[in-house]
């Protein structure tokens, strides 16, 4: 999907930056990973949850939240993001919906023998 980025860039603006979208992609992939595990670390802290000790079970309860509704929150909202499911935004289904009515041209073929 990135190249796909890059092939659109290269065609708007003429340059080719394949370097520099490579290079923010993976700044924004290694601070989006410190600032998951920065937060994290807050949570199980704010529930006392100690690494290689015996945990209450409030500690217990900070582990599950990290390790289970954090994870499902954010997948659910990128899934409602990537169906077009926001307030005042045409769906995905809505689109293909539109675009299977759009009569498209055949495509040429050579006869056969």
């Amino acid at each position: 999907m990135l190249s796909d980025v890059i092939n659109y860039d290269l065609f708007k603006s003429r340059t080719n930056k394949a370097g520099n979208i490579f290079a923010l992609n993976t700044l924004l992939v290694k601070a989006s990973m410190a600032i998951g595990a920065g937060g994290a670390f807050a949570v199980l802290d704010a529930f006392h949850y100690h690494a290689g000790k015996a945990n209450t079970g409030s500690g217990e309860t900070g582990l599950l939240i990290c390790y289970i509704l954090i994870p499902s929150a954010l997948h659910l909202r990128s899934a409602a993001a990537g169906w077009g499911l926001s307030a005042g935004r045409e769906s995905l289904g809505d689109r293909a919906a539109a675009a299977g009515k759009r009569r498209r041209p055949g495509r040429m073929t050579t006869a056969g023998p």
